[in-house]
């Protein structure tokens, strides 16, 4: 691994009628440069909710740039290592940190609903998760 983990963890415990439940939530970012694929998806088994980079949708958005220098995975990417996630694995899985240009950001558009057909989410502002 590099001297970075792509992966924030944070454990809450929560005090519900007297017991103790611990919920965990992890943000992962720079998905595709650091560890190997399986060590994201044991991440993902690990936690309650997961947050991913989804900052571009495909490097259709970066048209002009050369995309080596930018170092964010693309939600199509994410998608794809993800998908023979079981359902409840994939139900934990939101994308946040959206670019002003990706598509994803219009409820309505073809690459959103390609997230929501592959059983993964895209969070909107103001969006509460239950802990």
């Amino acid at each position: 691994r590099e001297k970075y983990d792509p992966v924030h963890v944070w454990v809450f415990d929560l005090i519900v009628t007297g017991k103790v439940v611990i919920r965990l939530v992890c943000y992962i970012f720079i998905i595709c440069f650091v560890w190997e694929e399986e060590e994201y998806i044991e991440e993902i088994k690990k936690v309650d909710y997961a947050f991913l980079d989804a900052t571009f949708y495909s490097g259709e958005e970066l048209n002009h740039r050369d995309i080596s220098e930018i170092p964010h995975p693309f939600v199509i990417e994410s998608l794809e290592l993800f998908k023979n996630l079981p359902n409840s694995e994939k139900e934990k899985i939101y994308f946040i940190h959206l670019n002003h240009t990706n598509p994803l950001l219009d409820v309505q558009s073809e690459a959103h609903q390609n997230v929501i057909n592959n059983g993964l989410k895209v969070a909107s502002f103001k969006d509460v998760f239950q802990l």
